[in-house]
């Protein structure tokens, strides 16, 4: 128990870092293709932190669109290439009063996908295909699992309390899931059966 709480109070760190450098480059106003850490520093070229085994890095892409409302926010892990790929879209109408909310947002999605790196680095048998099914997707194991270290993450920070953060990320994020409202509540209790 003690030593999960150190690991986690360590990759909170390396989540701050990539969240800061996130919010350097959207701060900017600019849209695109970004590679982190190299477009803030050009000496580095993936993040190198001691909690992770291998060096890291993070691909962002950032587009306006004013069909958005705030902004929309998604994260994936690339095993192979020991990649996190971010995407943000947000309304430039709401460009600079969304970052509160979009640093929360981030935390969560980089928690997540951070559980998923030391998931593959600790030797997981990921499936080789994931489920195309909304429901068997969302329920593995490993995929609960980095879904309560997003949810931690974000509820940590924000102050927020934890089953009514997950329960507004099902509501809000449907687009994303695709599951029933039934589907959704069997996940959200899977969820919320462990902390």
């Amino acid at each position: 128990m003690m030593k999960d709480n150190i690991n986690e109070g360590k990759l909170d760190s390396v989540t701050r870092q990539i969240v800061r450098d996130i919010i350097t480059i959207y701060r900017t106003n600019k849209t695109g293709e970004f590679g982190l850490p190299e477009d803030l520093n050009s000496n580095l070229h993936a993040y190198e932190f001691k909690q992770l085994q291998n060096p890291i890095q993070v691909f962002l892409e950032i587009e306006d669109d004013e069909n958005v409302e705030g902004f929309d926010a998604d994260a994936d892990y690339y095993r192979d290439e020991d990649l996190i790929h971010v995407t943000i879209v947000s309304n430039p109408k709401f460009h600079t009063s969304v970052i509160y909310d979009l640093i929360g947002e981030l935390n969560e999605l980089i928690a997540h996908e951070l559980e998923h790196v030391k998931q593959h680095e600790s030797g997981y048998e990921f499936p080789k295909r994931e489920p195309k099914k909304p429901l068997k997707y969302y329920t593995q194991q490993h995929e609960l699992d980095a879904q309560r270290k997003g949810f931690k993450r974000r509820s940590k920070i924000a102050k927020n309390d934890y089953e009514s953060l997950v329960r507004r990320w099902f509501e809000e994020n449907k687009h994303k899931h695709n599951l029933s409202p039934n589907e959704a509540e069997k996940v959200i209790q899977k969820i919320l059966s462990e902390k």
